[in-house]
């Protein structure tokens, strides 16, 4: 796939890969930290939840290029048929398009900037 397929798939399609990585990355964040075995799941959880990833959305969304810029505005525009348990639809849709920018790098190989994106989820 070319940068321009990749820019061009579903933006939720998107927004699972950079789920599925941020996921990842936490957990081998969390892993280095020490955290027993059996808390890594409620940390990762915690750090993983959309009024987090809401905020780290709008800390680096002035960072976004032209391309990113565009992932994120499809993905927090698109429609949505679920509904985060502990969060507003704004604070939902912000951390969709921060997901779907991270899914984006990752599939184009820019796996640093993917952890940049991902870098103060707390």
């Amino acid at each position: 796939m070319t940068n321009r397929d990749v820019e061009l798939l579903n933006p939720l399609a998107l927004a699972h890969i950079g789920d599925a990585f941020t996921s990842l990355y936490l957990r081998e964040q969390i892993i280095k930290e020490g955290v027993r075995v059996d808390a890594i799941h409620n940390r990762e959880s915690s750090c993983a939840r959309a009024t987090a990833q809401s905020e780290r959305y709008n800390v680096v969304s002035t960072t976004f290029d032209k391309v990113e810029q565009g992932v994120a505005g499809r993905a927090h525009n698109a429609k949505i048929n679920t509904k985060a348990k502990n969060a507003t639809m704004g604070q939902y849709r912000r951390a969709t398009a921060l997901e779907a920018v991270i899914g984006y790098n990752y599939l184009i190989g820019n796996i640093e900037r993917a952890r940049e994106l991902i870098g103060g989820i707390k």
